[in-house]
């Protein structure tokens, strides 16, 4: 898991970090700083929270559902607070928090479903078939190599 975290948050830094140069798009407090657009604050939030609610949901990492739906709660109310304390603190306009937030998003999906792979005992390996007839008794297999 580590791994795959590491993976998102330098995707999301990349792409944030990488957009940021290539806009300049000017702060809303006027500081003369072009690095608004979008937010690399929400994007990163959105990443981890997204996480967060991928593993705890999809892998029971606590073996409580009621636990793993709390924490993910948790974890997505973070996320949106973070986005809109930036715009609160004037750093941030709507439009650089929501693409953060759908860059952050999508980078976890991305890199998540990419990675994770169903575990061998989600899959049918082998597969045993009798084969039962009144001229002929046998047995078929099937499954995936």
């Amino acid at each position: 898991m580590f791994v795959l975290d590491a993976e998102v948050l330098t995707l999301t830094g990349l792409v944030t970090t990488t957009t940021t140069h290539l806009v300049g798009r000017e702060r809303p407090s006027g500081l003369r700083e072009n690095d608004s657009f979008f937010s690399g604050h929400a994007a990163i939030g959105a990443s981890a929270g997204t996480l967060i609610c991928l593993q705890h949901l999809e892998l029971g990492l606590f073996g409580n559902k009621a636990a793993d739906a709390i924490t993910c709660g948790a974890a997505a109310a973070a996320a949106v607070s973070n986005g809109l304390l930036r715009m609160m603190a004037d750093r941030h306009y709507a439009s650089d928090v929501i693409v953060g937030t759908a860059v952050g998003v999508g980078s976890a999906f991305l890199v998540y479903k990419l990675k994770l792979r169903p575990t061998r005992a989600d899959q049918t390996a082998l597969q045993f078939i009798p084969v039962l007839r009144s001229d002929f008794l046998g047995l078929s297999f099937a499954g995936d190599f």
